[in-house]
């Protein structure tokens, strides 16, 4: 984002103006043609990508002077936390003023942070991602359509990078996952709280690996993605976007990918033969087209991903409004603070969900 920030904010109205005019049509454009749909917003990839005094221009003074000071046309960042999956372009922190200094300047009502527990390392011992051994982690569940190579990439995955343990010990590295991930939200949510700041989460809902690379995040279970975004919904998420729906893979390496994007995983030579880049969503590929177009409807564990998160959202529809009005103070997510999680101003209405996300269809193909 950095040559977009220094075009966006030259003094040369020849170079600046390219930019501020591509966006000022972007925005007539999208409040033109909206169909009905309610604009939250433009969604801006990995705050690592991102230059912070750009989004604050972008905020405070561009959108607003195009928008009369809209909510619904202003940036919303996303921020991944540095233990977990990171964009490592421009700023790697570990300290909190860096995150405070985001909320605390973005002049918008929303907030998006990330953050994946089930990441791994593949051939490092203390790396492996431990899962239970009632599972058949030796023979992985495929659609049958699935190319025939892309099987084998995965299940080499999880020879080398799973661990079947008893069910005690894999829920004592699930709660600690887990314990690690509501630490970051409780102060995230406090700091938006204070801001009037509504604070969106992305749970994991992927498997995804380069080929090559020591790396990994293995696809969740679908009880660990529910305990996500029940988590997220307990600690003050205004809204759930699991990450992600698509399911794809790439053949070969892209320059602009390489030249664009960050560390070992993009360095010329680092990626060799087949499978540069995969990932499974709520959608799958097959032997026809390398992008999601079905539904995935068995994971690899053999669980039907589609169906549980459909079911799931179907849920969340009952959960949001409960769980704000929720005087309840004996429950796992409010026996330390009281009831009011979450937020009481004007623009709590429950959870915001992306309602073309798991969008049902007639055929296997969405």
């Amino acid at each position: 984002m950095d040559e977009a920030a220094y075009r966006l904010l030259s003094p040369d109205p020849s170079v600046n103006g390219v930019v501020r005019n591509a966006i000022q049509r972007k925005v007539s454009n999208i409040s033109t043609n909206d169909h009905g749909n309610h604009m939250k917003g433009f969604y801006l990839e990995e705050i690592d990508y991102s230059n912070l005094a750009c989004i604050e221009f972008l905020n405070k003074t561009l959108l607003p002077s195009f928008t009369s000071n809209s909510e619904d046309y202003k940036v919303i960042p996303l921020l991944n936390v540095v233990d977990s999956y990171v964009a490592y372009i421009k700023h790697n922190s570990t300290s909190w003023n860096f995150y405070y200094d985001l909320i605390d300047n973005l002049n918008a009502k929303t907030f998006m942070t990330v953050r994946y527990p089930f990441v791994g390392s593949i051939n490092v011992e203390n790396g492996r991602l431990k899962l239970p051994n009632n599972l058949n982690l030796s023979s992985l569940s495929f659609p049958s359509y699935f190319p025939d190579d892309i099987k084998a990439d995965i299940q080499k995955c999880y020879d080398d990078g799973a661990e079947a343990v008893t069910n005690y010990d894999y829920n004592l590295d699930l709660q600690s996952r887990f314990e690690t991930h509501e630490g970051y939200l409780k102060v995230f949510y406090q700091r938006c709280k204070d801001d009037h700041v509504n604070m969106y989460c992305v749970p994991q809902a992927i498997f995804w690996h380069f080929h090559n690379q020591k790396g990994w995040m293995r696809e969740p279970m679908t009880s660990e993605i529910s305990a996500q975004i029940g988590i997220d919904l307990c600690n003050g998420a205004k809204g759930i976007l699991p990450y992600a729906y698509e399911s794809w893979h790439s053949d070969s390496i892209s320059e602009m990918q390489i030249h664009g994007g960050s560390q070992d995983q993009y360095k010329p030579g680092a990626q060799t033969n087949f499978h540069y880049d995969m990932s499974l969503g709520a959608s799958d590929f097959d032997n026809t087209y390398n992008w999601g177009f079905r539904k995935r409807k068995l994971d690899v564990y053999g669980a039907n991903k589609w169906d549980s998160l459909k079911a799931l959202y179907a849920k969340m529809k009952i959960w949001g409004p409960v769980l704000a009005a929720s005087q309840n103070t004996a429950g796992y997510s409010v026996s330390d603070e009281g009831a009011n999680h979450l937020y009481t101003d004007s623009a709590s209405d429950g959870p915001q969900t992306n309602k073309n996300t798991f969008q049902e269809s007639n055929t296997d193909r969405v």
